[in-house]
This record gives structure tokens, C-alpha cells and sequence, in this order.
């Protein structure tokens, strides 16, 4: 019984890490839509003047200095979901061994540490939240902007 409560407080072993793997192939399309946007608009800025153009391509390394950063965003959330994971799985595997020995001094000490773990989880669905909704806001500009580029 209290081993199932333990795997209701905490998520399923596996479900951050597929949404991380859901977050990672949403930054690799607007990546790549990126890299098709400046593939379209080489032609565009070819023809532009020096001013326009100076103005264009500090506008474009503002946008690339934000993928990085939610790249590197990304790396330090990919290091703190497999630590997660691995804690969870611990946690499980300690809370079904003291259940099985009737050890209920270190099952209840589980069961604390599985609460702050679950405020930890909290605080990373919403990091991921977080990330994927500025992720689809430079999907939105990048689109809107090829759309008013385009002749």
C-alpha cells in the first residue's frame, strides 16, 4: 500500500525524460525552420542596402543568441531529468525493499525524501512548461516574419 503511494506521488518512471525528448525534437524543427528562414531571405538581404542590412543581421544574431541559450537551457534540463529519473527509480526500489523486510523507520524516511522529490518534479514540469512555450514564441516570430518578408 504505501508502495503505491509512493508511485502515485511521484511521476512515472520515464515520463520526464519523454518530455524532454518531446521539448529536444521541438527545438530541432525551429531550428531548422530557422535555418530555412535565412536560406529564404540570403536572396532578400543580398539586395538590400548596407544600412538594412547591418540593421537584419543584428536582428538575426539576437534570434541565434536565443536558440543557443535555450540550447544551453536545454542541456542543464537534460542533466537534471536523468538525475531525477535515477533518483526515482532509487527511491522505488529502496521503498518495495524496506516494504518487503517490514522496515517502516526507513520506508517512512523514503517516503519524506519522495516528497521532496516531488516538489523538485513540480519545479521542473514548469521549467519545461516554460521552455516549450518560448520555444513556440520563436517559432511564432520566426514564422509571422517570413510571412511579412515574403513578395
Amino acid at each position: 500500500d504505501i508502495v503505491n503511494q509512493l508511485k502515485k506521488m511521484l511521476p512515472a518512471q520515464g515520463y520526464l525524460t519523454q518530455r524532454m525528448a518531446s521539448l529536444r525534437a521541438k527545438a530541432h524543427q525551429i531550428r531548422k525552420g530557422h535555418i530555412a528562414r535565412l536560406e529564404e531571405t540570403r536572396e532578400v538581404y543580398q539586395r538590400m542596402p548596407v544600412a538594412a542590412k547591418r540593421k537584419a543581421a543584428a536582428e538575426l544574431a539576437s534570434r541565434y543568441r536565443q536558440l543557443i541559450g535555450i540550447d544551453t537551457r536545454l542541456e542543464r534540463l537534460e542533466r537534471a531529468v536523468a538525475e531525477n529519473e535515477r533518483r526515482i527509480r532509487e527511491l522505488t526500489q529502496k521503498a518495495q525493499t524496506y516494504a518487503t523486510k517490514y522496515d517502516f523507520p526507513n520506508l517512512t524516511t523514503t517516503l519524506k525524501a519522495a516528497e521532496k522529490l516531488q516538489h523538485h518534479n513540480s519545479k521542473l514540469f514548469k521549467t519545461i512548461d516554460r521552455t516549450e512555450k518560448l520555444l513556440t514564441n520563436i517559432a511564432r516570430k520566426v514564422a509571422s516574419q517570413a510571412e511579412a518578408n515574403k513578395p
